[in-house]
């Protein structure tokens, strides 16, 4: 996750979008929730997809609590 992290800070600002057409386990839309980034991607394989939509919604729950 620390290259992602690196690319995304360094190539993107607070607020920008991120694509990423194969999606995986959704580990460039967690970055982005982590930096304040909006993301799209897109995966073809339903496995996937529903492991990246859990890992996306514990990261989403994390960043919230974080706020508190």
């Amino acid at each position: 996750k620390t290259f992602c992290s690196e690319v995304i800070r360094e190539f993107t600002s607070e607020g920008d979008t991120v694509l990423d057409p194969f999606f995986g386990l959704g580990t460039t839309g967690i970055c982005c929730i982590e930096q304040n980034r909006n993301y799209v991607g897109f995966e073809i394989f339903e496995e996937y997809a529903s492991l990246a939509e859990d890992r996306l919604k514990d990261a989403r729950i994390r960043k919230n609590s974080s706020l508190w």
